[in-house]
């Protein structure tokens, strides 16, 4: 993930931009436009008791995968590199996942410090300016994610070859 944005630049940059759409299309093309094979997060974010599959998505997949980008934005991104890795069977980088935690801690670090700005007035500014030191942080590791995704799917559909039935961690159980 951390050599995604060189290896392209104009995803990253779209993926910064218009980050839903391309969710959308990631997806679409992770699935390889058989939207008879979209669920929910590809069922591996099992949300608020509902299990993927079964809230209606095969009646209009295009539409549940447009709102689950809009509503549950992280959770479409990562289900669709996590279908990735799934599907072709990758390990992803040990680097992926110091990156991903560090935004995870700025969004921690943020939330505490604004809860505290609450009782302490002059914590107010740095708690603002943290907020958007990670939400920046996450927007660039969002736009890395989503354009990693797509290097991959290029470079598989540019090998050509058909990847094994994946089975989410949902089917499994």
């Amino acid at each position: 993930m951390s050599k995604t944005c060189i290896a392209d630049p104009c995803c990253c940059l779209a993926s910064l931009v218009c980050p839903l759409p391309v969710a959308c299309v990631n997806r679409h093309r992770a699935l390889e436009g058989n939207m008879d094979e979209y669920k929910c997060c590809q069922g591996y974010y099992p949300l608020c008791g509902f299990r993927a599959g079964e809230v209606g998505e095969s009646t209009c997949p295009s539409m549940c995968l447009c709102l689950e980008a809009t509503c549950c934005f992280t959770c479409a991104v990562s289900a669709t590199r996590n279908y990735l890795m799934d599907k072709y069977r990758i390990h992803p980088d040990p680097m992926d996942y110091q990156i991903i935690r560090c935004s995870n801690a700025m969004q921690c670090l943020a939330c505490i410090c604004s809860l505290a700005s609450i009782c302490v007035k002059d914590l107010r500014e740095g708690a603002r300016i943290l907020r958007h030191v990670a939400h920046i942080t996450f927007c660039t590791v969002q736009g890395c994610m989503q354009t990693q995704s797509a290097v991959e799917i290029a470079f598989q559909e540019k090998k050509g070859v058909q990847a094994p039935t994946v089975n989410t961690i949902q089917d499994r159980s």
